[in-house]
């Protein structure tokens, strides 16, 4: 799996959280790119990365949607 599909703009913070010495941020940055890879391999279109919601000061990873046009986000 590499990062070099991953949208440029959010790319170099993902890679800091693969070189983390904290295990969670390793594992985060992981599932976040596998989650990504995986939407795109099943057909989904990934929308934005770590999308701003106006609820809450927190953020899912992915906002993304279906050949449905369907629109999900993924957990953080």
């Amino acid at each position: 799996m590499s990062s070099a599909g991953y949208p440029a703009k959010t790319r170099d913070e993902l890679i800091a959280r693969f070189r983390s010495t904290i295990n969670d941020q390793h594992h985060s940055a992981f599932f976040e790119l596998f989650l990504y890879h995986f939407l795109l391999a099943r057909g989904c279109k990934v929308l934005e990365i770590e999308p701003a919601l106006p609820h809450t000061t927190k953020s899912p990873d992915l906002l993304a949607e279906n050949a449905a046009h369907q629109k999900l986000y993924t957990p953080r």
